[in-house]
């Protein structure tokens, strides 16, 4: 059998499905109420902006980072989520991916917030006349997404590998691709979207450490895409 570099082509994202699943536990919860109750706990318990913030309700910063408005809004988080969180729970390891995840969530939420009430009072064009209800694990999403943009940028940096720049560029491409989205619909979750991924890229500059990776196994950017990459690696 070949030794080579196998760093954690044979582990499995523990965290990626912990958070998956909590996503997906309390949209089975929401909807079980029916379509107003979905929709009356998913009103309740979702980020209003804009609001004064000292009207804000805390704990909905955290709350707003799990409740989703419907099966596509879930399926297309879920999906970022399996294809670019394990590669970032490899390298930096369970407890730094769920620090980033977690912040870049909540911090994102909140500075959507002070944005809305900076356009309220210095850029009328850009005011957010009816409140927008923002909801689910986009942000906190972005935040894996920056991280690993992190990751790359130090390879890059470091080794001048030009497979890790294309990385770089297509982290950069998916954020830009997102908040262009948003700005069509004026939605202002371009906020969150945007200021998720710089918290995970600033976070994951922070926390990575001095270790270094076979760029071959960022291939592998799927849950199960690990293992097959893996079985056809290690041949006799």
């Amino acid at each position: 059998m070949h030794s080579e570099s196998k760093h954690f082509l044979y582990r499995k994202a523990y965290a990626t499905y912990v958070v998956t699943g909590i996503n997906v536990i309390v949209f089975i919860w929401l909807i079980s109420h029916g379509p107003a109750g979905a929709d009356r706990i998913y009103r309740a318990t979702a980020v209003a902006v804009p609001q004064e913030l000292t009207t804000v309700e805390w704990w909905k910063l955290v709350a707003a980072t799990f409740v989703h408005r419907n099966v596509s809004h879930l399926a297309l988080n879920f999906l970022f989520l399996c294809l670019l969180g394990p590669f970032v729970e490899f390298v930096l390891g369970i407890k730094k991916y769920l620090i980033i995840y977690l912040i870049a969530g909540i911090g994102a939420l909140f500075m959507d917030l002070v944005y809305a009430k900076a356009f309220d009072l210095y850029v009328p064009s850009l005011r957010v006349e009816v409140p927008q209800l923002i909801g689910g694990a986009s942000s906190a999403i972005f935040g894996v997404v920056g991280a690993r943009g992190a990751i790359f940028l130090r390879k890059w940096i470091k080794e001048g590998n030009g497979v890790a720049r294309n990385h770089v560029i297509f982290v950069l491409f998916l954020v830009l691709l997102q908040v262009g989205a948003d700005l069509m619909n004026f939605s202002i979750a371009f906020g969150a979207h945007l200021t998720g991924a710089i918290i995970g890229l600033f976070l994951g500059l922070l926390l990575l450490g001095g270790g270094s990776f076979d760029i071959a196994e960022a291939n592998p950017i799927s849950m199960v895409g690990a293992a097959k990459v893996s079985e056809s690696r290690v041949r006799p």
